[in-house]
């Protein structure tokens, strides 16, 4: 039993939330009437109804919307406003409306003549209103809204602008109350213009008789379409299909003020959109229902934003260039370009693209991350390496900073490589002559990033004894921090230094006994291009050493010298480095001498001829040694 009062408890409550919940949002609703002036199906109510839908989001409570339409284009307004009215009154008479929209001229006006019998107090928002004084006349009586001024002027300019040999500008216009509105306003502009153009006015002429004018209309003139909705007081159906019986066979371009006329048979204008003024409505509704009467900012829109617009094929038709339109003009019915068509494939392409860019990206970062483990342990190693190297390591900022040493520095300075590093060469060289050289070189190689070697320098040390060094300053970027350095490895070549005087002994003792040698003596290098020559080489050929070296041996010799090279080349080797050869030369008399040589091969490191050195001796001296 007490389960069941529990479960009971729950469910009323349940039901009393739903239903005050409901209440609420019942209560919070506003309700929105729109009163459009013609028929659903008319483009350009279409477009204020789509307009003021579009921007229901800018209310703060939830929009009930109710619609209907006068349909005053298609029935007589005096007969049918007298029924419309008895049925608005019948249908909303218990409801109350928090705003009504007037979508046009005769809705207001509807509502204006019948407001305290069908909406007493209820404030009016209107759009698309043509009559401006009779909305300015209105406007303190709890009514607001936006003016339809088309701009005639800047129209009449574009085309004058883009037709540079029109003669006459025809407007075409009917006797609405609208259309005298347009018309008077295209007489002010014709005022304006008349010396660069003639003006004409196709006045609430019949069908027939204007659609003869029109087709006679020739690539001079320009048709400007105004209001043309009635003529001589007999309705028409709708807009659009007057302007497509009106402008049937035309050879003349042809421009408006209204964008549904695009794509149907005008090249475009300054152009009315019905969709700004269904916004421009919601807007102040939106301001009304939110802050009061009070607080809106603009009661009465004077001029809606216009764009130039245009009719793709029509532009083609009278080969105007779409460089010549004005900035940001609207162009209909382009073909699609490829881009647009595949558009959805190229946005598929792309995302694709960037998930593998990204998927690239993260394995190259792990791709760096590794490289820069490896670096770090590899410095970590070279760290361990260079503190048994016996040479002289160190890496100095641009500053003289040593960003890194090895143990054999340390000891040339007598700091520990801790206290070292970190600290400035001046800090510790002695020497300022010496000291300053280093900086100088330095920075040389740090600023042209060029390896410099410096064959023999002075580098005292710690201990004061001065040695000669041999060093290799090397261009580098220090890993912390990048910054730009100089690797520098310097050999102690004291003790090679000391031996020099030495060895030139030997060097000039050699030369001497190669030079008292009888027998001739050459070298040369694989291309036959003489290197050396001793004094007898010279006296049997009649020549100086300055006229053998650099030279060819076949000009010094004979020609036989090229097929002698050749052989060597293709004979000599490491297992066979020595060849002698039978050559008969011509002597300093021109007198033909034979001659042996013996050749031997100098070769590099990988085994190849640098170098081949041949001693010459003649058949005569051979002969006699023999004996």
């Amino acid at each position: 039993m007490l389960r069941q009062i529990i479960i009971s408890f729950f469910v009323i409550c349940i039901c009393l939330m739903i239903f005050l919940n409901s209440t609420s949002q019942a209560q919070s609703q506003k309700k929105i009437l729109i009163l459009h002036s013609y028929h659903q199906g008319y483009t350009w109510t279409d477009q204020i109804m789509k307009g003021i839908i579009s921007n229901s989001n800018l209310y703060e409570n939830p929009i009930e919307y109710y619609v209907e339409y006068l349909d005053a284009m298609r029935f007589s307004q005096q007969k049918s406003f007298e029924n419309i009215y008895l049925i608005l009154r019948h249908k909303y008479l218990t409801y109350r409306f928090d705003c009504i929209i007037a979508s046009d001229d005769p809705s207001l006006k509807f509502l204006i003549a019948n407001r305290t019998k069908l909406f007493p107090d209820i404030p009016i928002v209107f759009c698309g209103i043509n009559d401006e004084a009779f909305a300015k006349d209105h406007l303190q009586k709890n009514i607001f809204g936006v003016i339809e001024k088309p701009n005639i002027l800047k129209t009449v300019e574009l085309a004058l602008k883009l037709h540079p040999n029109c003669k006459r500008i025809i407007a075409v216009c009917d006797h609405s109350n609208e259309g005298m509105i347009h018309l008077t306003e295209f007489r002010h502009v014709s005022s304006k213009l008349k010396y660069r153009v003639e003006f004409m006015e196709y006045d609430n002429m019949a069908l027939p008789e204007l659609k003869e004018n029109v087709r006679s209309l020739t690539l001079d003139d320009v048709l400007l379409l105004l209001t043309v909705t009635q003529y001589q007081s007999i309705l028409r159906l709708n807009y659009i299909d007057t302007v497509n019986t009106i402008l049937q066979k035309t050879n003349c371009p042809v421009y408006s003020l209204w964008a549904p006329l695009i794509g149907h048979g005008i090249i475009g204008g300054m152009m009315e959109r019905g969709i700004v003024h269904g916004k421009n409505a919601a807007d102040i509704v939106s301001q009304l229902l939110t802050k009061g009467k009070n607080h809106i900012q603009n009661a009465l829109i004077m001029d809606t934003p216009k764009n130039y617009m245009f009719d793709y094929a029509q532009l083609s038709r009278f080969n105007i260039s779409h460089g010549k339109l004005p900035k940001k003009s609207i162009i209909f019915n382009e073909p699609a370009h490829w881009i647009t068509t595949y558009k959805n494939l190229l946005l598929s392409i792309i995302i694709l693209g960037l998930f593998g860019l990204m998927g690239y990206c993260v394995i190259i970062m792990s791709k760096l991350n590794h490289a820069k483990n490896k670096i770090h342990t590899s410095e970590s190693r070279l760290r361990d390496i260079i503190d048994y190297v016996p040479q002289m390591i160190a890496v100095k900022d641009r500053n003289g900073r040593f960003l890194l040493v090895n143990l054999a520095t340390a000891i040339a300075y007598a700091t520990p490589i801790e206290e070292l590093t970190g600290s400035f060469v001046a800090e510790h060289h002695r020497n300022k002559e010496e000291l300053l050289q280093f900086l100088e070189e330095d920075k040389h190689v740090i600023d042209s990033r060029q390896l410099k070697v410096i064959s023999e320098h002075f580098f005292t040390g710690a201990d004061g004894k001065k040695r000669i060094m041999q060093t290799v300053k090397i261009p580098y970027r220090y890993a912390e921090g990048g910054k730009p350095a100089v690797l520098s490895v310097s050999v102690d070549i004291t003790s090679i230094a000391n031996s020099d005087e030495v060895l030139r002994k030997s060097e000039n003792y050699f030369r001497a006994l190669v030079e008292e040698q009888p027998d001739a003596v050459c070298r040369f290098k694989p291309d036959g291009t003489l290197t050396f020559v001793n004094e007898s080489f010279c006296k049997l050929l009649g020549h100086t050493v300055q006229s053998c070296i650099h030279r060819h041996l076949f000009i010094v010799i004979s020609k036989q010298a090229d097929l002698l090279i050749e052989q060597l080349i293709k004979s000599l080797n490491k297992n066979n480095p020595i060849m002698t050869h039978q050559i008969t030369i011509k002597d300093y008399l021109g007198q033909d001498v034979e001659t042996e040589w013996s050749n031997r091969a100098i070769f590099d490191i990988e085994d190849n001829i640098v170098e081949i050195q041949s001693v010459i001796r003649q058949s005569d001296n051979l002969k006699s040694k023999d004996k």
